[in-house]
């Protein structure tokens, strides 16, 4: 057992010092073919903006393992320097050959130690002005990028092309499984695995139409007892209004998969719902903790009527987020044109800005007491 012990420590001081070895000696063969690459990146500017972020974060390792060699030899600079001034400066009469021979041999060893120093802060000097330059390009592009006109989405004769694309691309994912139906090999597939479907189906309708009233259940009961931590339970409980669903949703998803019935293309949405149930259950949660029903919950001083109003807006927000990211979706797999994703982008933006505009009016009258104008917007209880 002691025996394993040694060994082990042994080993992990063997891979440390290793690692250390690496970083006080970087390779500058390497390190000229990326900065060589990089200077004709730079010059010819015609990467992509990933290509030069990945680029770059290779020179910012590099940079780092340069500005740990420039401390390598510290402590034997020092000393070596120490004895070298220990010796004295050379007297206008000349001095004992084994002090001179000493000074030599001392300079000698100093002069090496120095080298690789010098190199490493000159690799480190270049590589900041490398990454400086990239940084430089990379913001010019980003500038000229939101400075550049796109296509006005406001030219209605573009809008009916543009809403059968987007239409022919949703019912493409649906299309996919009709065609798997019909294929004997799926359909035997989705036959062998319909009580795994129809259970995981079971489960996920059940927690996504439960889960919530047994959360808030839960949290009722918990307000009601009262006393000390009651308030602090009842917030842990109400995370279950997030992690309910969720797993139900994503029992839904794995019930979807299993039938073999979804495409290329439904994978591309089945992969991310989940993350779309997390943003809508998060916006709710956080609406309802912010702008709960109950007064003595309610984080800001709004009437119940105004809070009732902030919690349907933030639903909308979550709506149009997960909107969004689902065009956004059917536009990577369908290559959509920059027309078409302007006319697409442009209800969504339309809407939010008016939510935030109206979030805006009634938290203005927070520190005013002042109920705010009343709103035409149908309000969620």
């Amino acid at each position: 057992m002691m025996f394993l012990r040694a060994l082990l420590v042994g080993l992990i001081f063997a891979l440390w010092a290793a690692s250390v070895h690496a970083q006080a000696n970087p390779d500058y063969e390497a390190w000229g073919a990326t900065a060589d690459r990089a200077e004709q990146a730079i010059k010819a500017n015609r990467a992509s903006v990933r290509a030069f972020e990945d680029l770059r974060s290779e020179i910012a390792d590099l940079r780092k393992s340069f500005l740990a060699a420039q401390t390598a030899n510290k402590s034997l600079i020092n000393r070596l320097q120490a004895q070298l001034a220990a010796l004295g400066p050379i007297p206008d009469d000349g001095e004992d050959d084994i002090v001179t021979a000493r000074r030599v041999a001392v300079t000698s060893q100093l002069s090496l130690a120095q080298a690789p120093v010098i190199v490493a802060d000159e690799a480190y000097r270049k590589a900041v002005v490398l990454v400086r330059e990239i940084d430089q390009l990379i913001r010019d592009r980003s500038r000229q990028e939101l400075l550049t006109r796109g296509p006005s989405p406001l030219h209605l004769s573009e809008w009916p092309s543009a809403i059968e694309n987007v239409g022919k691309a949703i019912l493409s994912i649906g299309e996919e499984g009709r065609v798997a139906l019909r294929m004997p090999s799926r359909r035997a597939e989705f036959y062998q695995t319909l009580p795994v479907v129809l259970l995981l189906s079971a489960i996920g309708v059940l927690l996504i139409s439960r889960g919530r009233r047994w959360s808030e259940r839960a949290g009722e009961k918990l307000r009601s007892l009262g006393g000390r931590g009651s308030g602090v339970w009842s917030f842990f409980v109400s995370l279950f209004r997030i992690a309910l669903p969720l797993l139900g949703l994503l029992a839904l998803m794995q019930a979807m998969s299993a039938t073999g019935l979804v495409g290329r293309h439904g994978e591309f949405v089945l992969d991310v719902i989940p993350i779309w149930g997390g943003v809508l259950l998060g916006f709710r949660w956080i609406c309802e903790r912010v702008f709960s029903k109950h007064d003595a919950d309610a984080l800001l001083n709004l009437p119940a009527k105004r809070r009732a109003e902030a919690r349907w807006y933030g639903s909308l927000l979550a709506v149009l987020y997960i909107l969004h990211s689902f065009l956004g979706v059917v536009s990577r797999y369908e290559g959509f044109s920059p027309q078409v994703e302007a006319i697409v982008l442009f209800p969504q933006v339309l809407f939010a800005s008016l939510i935030f505009f109206r979030f805006g009016q009634i938290l203005r009258n927070i520190s005013s007491g002042i109920d705010g104008a009343e709103s035409e917007v149908p309000i969620a209880r």
